[in-house]
């Protein structure tokens, strides 16, 4: 993530202007985790009168930020992935280059699976990102 895109967002957080899906998931994310509350898609839909659609399509631009992370992934019986804000901006850099690997990763088997050279890949990605 860009220097740049990282302050737009920390401003809009901080202002509490030009509010949205996002910055709402991300403060009610952050509220429950000050509170200890599990803090899964469903809990975030729920409490926020949102479709599960619209969470998981935020949470994914806010993890591909790297201002959410994934805490864990083991309450058991459901296994339900339980998210936590990150405020650190050496971690956010951290979690941005590694949801990017893996993007491009998953980006790459899928090509494969359809018979499309890695470098063409590349050249796919490179086009529209």
């Amino acid at each position: 993530m860009s220097q740049k895109s990282y302050e737009a967002f920390k401003e809009q957080i901080e202002s509490g202007q030009k509010e949205n899906d996002a910055t709402r998931i991300y403060r009610k994310i952050a509220e429950m985790n000050l509170f200890h509350q599990l803090c899964n898609k469903e809990s975030l839909s729920k409490a926020l009168n949102k479709s599960h659609q619209t969470t998981t399509g935020r949470l994914s631009d806010l993890m591909d930020l790297g201002v959410v992370e994934i805490e864990s992934a083991t309450f058991n019986p459901t296994k339900l992935s339980s998210f936590k804000t990150v405020t650190d901006p050496i971690a956010i850099q951290i979690n941005w280059a590694s949801r990017q690997k893996e993007k491009f990763d998953k980006w790459l088997k899928k090509g494969k699976e359809f018979g499309i050279e890695k470098s063409r890949i590349i050249e796919m990605i490179r086009d529209n990102y």
